[in-house]
Parts: structure tokens; C-alpha cells; sequence
């Protein structure tokens, strides 16, 4: 029996098969768009931690000047965004 033979008689085993090979399709890019998602979040966590050390316990921690303010503030919102979208486009492709 061959696995052609196998396939056209177990409609289950077929359809398995079709979803874990949309799965592998491609893990390095899907691994790539959740890094950037969870390198957002670390940037905006520790942005947080920042501003609740400064404001409750009073440290004078800045962020560098020559850094722009736009930067700062919403890089780690565009990672996520970007990580996010990319990842659930991925996910819509190859795994649904």
C-alpha cells in the first residue's frame, strides 16, 4: 500500500497531513515576526519601569538626548504593530 493509497482513503489523515505541512511552511519567518513583537513589548515594559521609578520612588533616569523623543516613544508600539500584523498574516496563510 502506498501512502497516495493512504491518503485518498482516510479523509482525516489527508487533512492532517495538509495542515502540519502549512504549519512548517515557514517557521523562521513567523519565529522572526513574534521576536519583533516581544522585543516591542521588552522596549515597552522597560520604558514603563523607567517612568514608575522616576515618578514613585524619585530616580532621575533619562533617556540618552541625542535619542529623538519620537523614537523612544513609539518604536516598541511599532514593533509590536508591525511583530503583530506580520505574525497573524502568517498565521491566516499557513496554518488556517
Amino acid at each position: 500500500m502506498t501512502i497516495d493509497e493512504m491518503l485518498r482513503s482516510d479523509e482525516g489523515l489527508k487533512e492532517k497531513v495538509i495542515r502540519d505541512s502549512k504549519k512548517l511552511a515557514h517557521p523562521k519567518w513567523k519565529a522572526f515576526f513574534d521576536s519583533v513583537f516581544l522585543l516591542g513589548a521588552l522596549l515597552l515594559v522597560a520604558k514603563l519601569i523607567l517612568l514608575g521609578l522616576n515618578h514613585f520612588v524619585g530616580t532621575n533616569i533619562v533617556i540618552p538626548n541625542g535619542l529623538p523623543k519620537i523614537l523612544s516613544n513609539f518604536l516598541p508600539l511599532t514593533l509590536m504593530i508591525i511583530g503583530g500584523i506580520g505574525s497573524d498574516q502568517l498565521k491566516d496563510k499557513y496554518i488556517d
